[in-house]
């Protein structure tokens, strides 16, 4: 659920639209100013900063649809705004923590984001199900995916082998079909989550009993 504060800022027309991302205007804050002062830029908490927002349902996040976001918004801030020069762009969002560095191949989309950042502060990594609900779109799709993660570790673990690669962990643990269940989810319909929880709940428990026999 999108949380009111969020949702004020399209009330309020805080956020700008180019391309793949959205900006909206802002100060550096006392976190960030130290990193900024670290990277050699004459800047200090106050002065102008664009805050970074990724849209969830403008597709792949690719280095030429970042460069096309980027390259705009530059101009037009620069036009609209010549008062507020903005010289660097602040992003706080879980693409950006330890976990998806650790765990893509460094010419993914989302790593080769990440690289285009400086790390002020970190904060916890998200819950499974924050990054999770980004990626399939719904709670339940999202929650779904987790719960197939975690019998995908337990059926490796119950034949007593060792998973190094979770790229390939719901293909090794018989459970590829739940890519169809949770694409299910987000088609909706009458009855739908009743459905495919059911046989999600089905599935998990079959394959489990499969590995154990």
């Amino acid at each position: 659920m999108l949380s009111p504060r969020w949702l004020s800022l399209h009330f309020h027309g805080e956020l700008y639209h180019r391309g793949r991302l959205r900006f909206q205007r802002g100060r550096i804050g006392s976190w960030t100013g130290g990193s900024i002062a670290d990277a050699g830029l004459p800047l200090v908490p106050g002065d102008p900063a664009l805050a970074l927002h990724i849209p969830d349902f403008l597709g792949p996040l690719t280095p030429q649809a970042v460069d096309r976001s980027l390259s705009p918004a530059r101009a037009f801030f620069a036009r609209h705004y010549p008062e507020e020069p903005y010289q660097v762009a602040i992003c706080d969002s879980w693409l950006l923590g330890a976990q998806p560095k650790d765990r893509l191949p460094a010419d993914s989309d989302i790593v080769r984001f990440r690289q285009r950042f400086r790390l002020s502060h970190r904060l916890p990594d998200p819950e499974d199900t924050e990054p999770v609900r980004f990626v399939f779109g719904t709670e339940a799709a999202g929650a779904l995916a987790v719960a197939a993660t975690q019998v995908g570790h337990a059926v490796p673990a119950a034949r007593g082998q060792w998973v190094t690669n979770e790229k390939r962990l719901l293909e090794r643990a018989g459970l590829r079909a739940v890519d169809d269940l949770v694409a299910r989810l987000g088609s909706g319909g009458p009855g739908t989550l009743e459905t495919v929880l059911g046989q999600a709940e089905t599935l998990f428990a079959h394959t489990v009993r499969a590995a154990l026999a």
